[in-house]
């Protein structure tokens, strides 16, 4: 954080009060906010088309270089709930999944 001391003879400035400021107490980059996310997204009570939807929609978020596809497929296979999980074994998603998530379909 910047401060004034009586050791140097730059004076504190706006520019770095708010800088401080926006460091200290600043919402996280919405990049990193939704790699997050999606790191720990689940299913809960969304419909299976709705999850693809929000894990979709996190995957946009993440910007112009999201997690690769491997990651994504465990990111998204992690968080559905057990018993689709246990309904679509992991290889029937990775042969959907190999197009792009955004195509994955439910049966």
């Amino acid at each position: 954080m910047a401060t004034a001391t009586t050791h140097t003879s730059d004076a504190l400035t706006w520019d770095m009060v708010r800088k401080c400021l926006l460091d200290a107490f600043a919402a996280p980059d919405k990049r990193i906010k939704a790699r997050t996310e999606l790191h720990q997204v689940k299913q809960n009570q969304l419909s299976a088309k709705d999850y693809v939807r929000h894990v979709r929609a996190l995957v946009t978020k993440c910007g112009p270089e999201p997690p690769c596809a491997v990651d994504l497929l465990m990111f998204f296979f992690n968080g559905l709930n057990r018993s689709l999980q246990e309904r679509q074994p992991l290889t029937r998603i990775q042969a959907g999944f190999g197009l792009t998530l955004m195509h994955w379909q439910t049966t």
